[in-house]
């Protein structure tokens, strides 16, 4: 025993200093992934802390990767704000391109989980310029390439394109080709991957190659006890079965969801399990497995599956219009607010419904009308009020029906804005990027009409997300909830890092409180937009700095922010506030007036004031006055 304890405590020694640990942790690392990669999480992460413990530096090369594993493995229980933590612990400037590669990957993961797709597009263009640096290591070349496919996957549309008879691009091609020689030398979590995407890529009309790509994968997962991988075969099997047999396939993979904690993966088994029940006319199983698939609190995958609509048909099936009114209005709210289009069955319901209340409304005007009549019999002053009272309700139900067509039509306009405008603006701009990274051959002419095409284009987003942020900031419903103020401004530099970067902006803050009671998610924009605003406006021979403090006056407690921008001059002050307010649309780069509209905005919901004190050449100072009450 005593021998025992003597080799344990030397080899714990030798591992504190590093002493031929370094492969063990290597292995360590690479069973981690592996372990998460199949849907282990559990283990995954205790095996990251158990990792980080034994190097005891947090700044060692092998307790970062275990932090950014994490990240990893929290984005697959769908926890977005722990991801968030876990990277705000590392520098994204790290000197290791390792650390950098892993962590730029990652931060894309959590782009693409918070509703940021062509954030996370753009840093995945990131991590591939740094992976490609990095020479000599298989693990980084094979996720370079499968990151590729992704990028091709996603901003091409392939799947339309393979159903309509069209080639795979030559570079998935080429990409496809490269994994295949170098399968032998891949380890399984990059296999699961390549497997998954030879089906994402495959014509989906070709049953027979998709039942061949499913089986493959399924083998795979059972030989290397991979759950997840089980699971994809299964799901994409089942589409090409019929329906009983597709139900008995869809068990045999929520047998394997059972040993996971992949929050989505576990989901889609239970939202297909309604789906195909569904289809059988057995509703009652469907609801079974329909509230099984609902998404868990804050968190959202409305972009992957309609289970708030679909569960609003099955109970309008089975007859039960109010649980099917109450799933209808869930999915509009969702669906509204991300600016999705939905089918013509989900519409028809919620449509009716509105119709039925608008009728009943209208029947008791009727009544109350015909009551005004007969009495109006009896009393010339009830014959008075009568006449205006029907002059007043022909003038609302001309109002309701207006606002009716203005809701209609501001929707039509935010799908407009944030999908047919928006995405022919991103592939503009990616295509940009393309050319300029991958043309050797372009002159140095070329490369600077590209670049300026591409700031137009990241400029008409910006002003496209500044909109859609004033429509929903003008909402009235709004929760408000106790805030860490210090955690608000990291969320806020993490999503101006490259802006803050580029422009050499330094930020001080004094001191601030330690929480302020109000919207998260508006009070992250109302601090994005006064920085963002004053970084833009900066003057271009001064380095720009910020300080932020904080000052108590009376029953009123001001947060401000003040720059060393090129000012405003004290005329202008006033229309700054209003929306639209630009005397002529000169281009993208000068906006149309929407920012500070929209902090102005956010401040009235607070019950707060926006106030701005500039001068030209002398920088501007925004007070964000709110109730002292809202601080602790």
């Amino acid at each position: 025993m005593i021998l025992k304890q003597t080799f344990l405590f030397f080899f714990l020694i030798k591992v504190t200093l590093g002493l031929g640990y370094t492969e063990k942790s290597k292995l360590s690392l690479l069973n981690i992934q592996n372990k998460i990669s199949a849907g282990y999480l559990d283990k995954g992460l205790m095996q990251c802390n158990t990792l980080k413990s034994l190097h005891g530096d947090i700044d060692s090369y092998y307790a970062k990767r275990a932090q950014l594993l994490m990240v990893n493995a929290y984005g697959n229980y769908g926890k977005t704000k722990t991801m968030g933590k876990c990277l705000l612990a590392i520098d994204p400037r790290e000197e290791n391109k390792l650390i950098r590669y892993y962590w730029t990957e990652a931060f894309t993961k959590y782009c693409f989980l918070t509703e940021q797709p062509q954030i996370g597009i753009n840093y995945l263009y990131k991590a591939i310029e740094i992976g490609n640096s990095i020479y000599d290591n298989d693990r980084v070349k094979f996720s370079c390439w499968i990151n590729e496919l992704f990028i091709i996957y996603y901003t091409e549309k392939i799947e339309g394109k393979v159903l309509r008879g069209k080639c795979l691009p030559q570079r998935a091609i080429e990409l496809f080709e490269n994994l295949k020689k170098n399968e032998a030398k891949m380890l399984p979590f990059e296999l699961a991957l390549y497997y998954s995407y030879q089906i994402y890529f495959a014509n989906s009309l070709d049953v027979q190659l998709q039942i061949n790509l499913s089986n493959k994968i399924i083998r795979f997962g059972l030989e290397n006890d991979h759950p997840l991988a089980i699971i994809i075969g299964k799901l994409n099997l089942a589409k090409y079965s019929k329906v009983k047999e597709g139900i008995k396939v869809l068990f045999d993979a929520e047998k394997e969801a059972s040993k996971i904690q992949a929050v989505k993966e576990i989901l889609r088994v239970n939202y297909e399990l309604m789906s195909f029940y569904k289809k059988l006319g057995d509703y009652d199983n469907a609801l079974i497995w329909g509230r099984k698939a609902l998404f868990p609190k804050e968190i959202d995958y409305s972009n992957y599956f309609d289970i708030y609509g679909q569960l609003s048909e099955i109970y309008e099936r089975k007859g039960d219009v109010d649980s099917a009114f109450y799933y209808k209005k869930i999915d509009y709210d969702k669906y509204s607010s991300i600016s999705k289009v939905h089918d013509d069955v989900m519409q028809s319901s919620f449509i009716d419904r509105l119709n039925k209340n608008i009728n009943d409304k209208e029947y008791e005007i009727w009544k109350n009308q015909w009551f005004i009549v007969l009495l109006s019999v009896t009393s010339v002053i009830i014959i008075i009020l009568t006449v205006r009272n029907m002059k007043f309700n022909k003038t609302l139900r001309s109002k309701n029906s207006l606002l009716k067509l203005n809701l209609q039509t501001t929707e039509n306009f935010s799908h407009i804005l944030s999908h047919d405008l928006r995405a022919p603006i991103h592939s503009i701009r990616n295509v940009s990027s393309h050319l300029i990274e991958g043309e050797k051959s372009l002159s140095e002419d070329g490369k600077e009409l590209l670049g300026i095409i591409k700031e137009c284009c990241e400029s008409s987003i910006l002003l496209i997300t500044n909109i859609m942020t004033y429509i929903q900031s003008r909402k009235v419903k709004i929760s408000f909830e106790p805030e860490n103020i210090e955690e608000l401004f990291k969320v806020v530099e993490l999503n101006l890092s490259e802006m803050i970067e580029i422009s050499g902006t330094r930020i001080n803050y004094g001191d601030l409180p330690k929480t302020i009671v109000g919207n998260k998610i508006l009070l992250i924009q109302l601090f994005q937009n006064v920085i963002q605003n004053s970084i833009k406006y900066r003057q271009e021979d001064t380095p720009m700095v910020l300080d932020i403090t904080y000052e108590e006056n009376a029953s009123k407690a001001c947060i401000i922010i003040k720059d060393t921008g090129v000012g405003i001059c004290e005329s202008q002050i006033e229309n700054l506030l209003n929306a639209f307010t630009q005397k002529e649309f000169v281009s993208v780069n000068h906006g149309i007036g929407l920012g500070l509209s929209i902090c102005s905005n956010i401040m009235k919901h607070h019950e707060g004031q926006l106030l701005i004190e500039s001068k030209n050449n002398k920088g501007t100072t925004v007070k964000l006055q709110f109730l002292e009450s809202r601080f602790n």
